[in-house]
């Protein structure tokens, strides 16, 4: 019987956050990106990527960078960027017909990761004289 009441009282204890953080955590978010840049040069051949993210509106700032080598052209997946936050993922991935997604996954609540997507079409992806770069506006809102 003691152990019942004890078990009762830690589910009513630890219930009520666990449910409810994530979803407060995912209604709340929106990342504003600024500085985006992404080119291939070389030689050496390699692509770089680099964005500053602010999450709205808890105000931390993820500064991301991002270096592939031996690649002209973006890959399918850029991987995910060294970012100064943990908890956020970065990356770009490519779609159909040469569209990219700039995806930022937030995992600050950690039982409830959720993806963040931007669609870029592919005009602003050229090749240009064999090395490929972004041309699209470097400040854009993910939510």
């Amino acid at each position: 019987m003691k152990y019942s009441v004890v078990l009762a009282g830690l589910a009513a204890t630890f219930a009520t956050p666990l449910s409810a953080s994530p979803v407060e955590a995912r209604q709340a978010v929106t990342f504003q990106v600024n500085g985006f840049t992404a080119s291939c040069s070389g030689p050496p051949d390699q692509c770089v990527y680099a964005a500053t993210v602010t999450s709205i509106p808890d105000g931390d700032v993820i500064t991301a960078t991002h270096t592939l080598t031996g690649f002209k052209t973006f890959p399918t997946s850029s991987g995910f960027w060294t970012t100064n936050n943990t908890g956020i993922n970065i990356r770009v991935i490519g779609l159909p017909q040469a569209y990219k997604r700039v995806a930022i996954t937030d995992s600050r609540v950690i039982s409830s990761p959720f993806t963040y997507n931007h669609v870029s079409p592919a005009e602003e992806w050229p090749v240009v004289g064999g090395y490929q770069k972004y041309t699209g506006p470097s400040s854009f809102t993910v939510q």
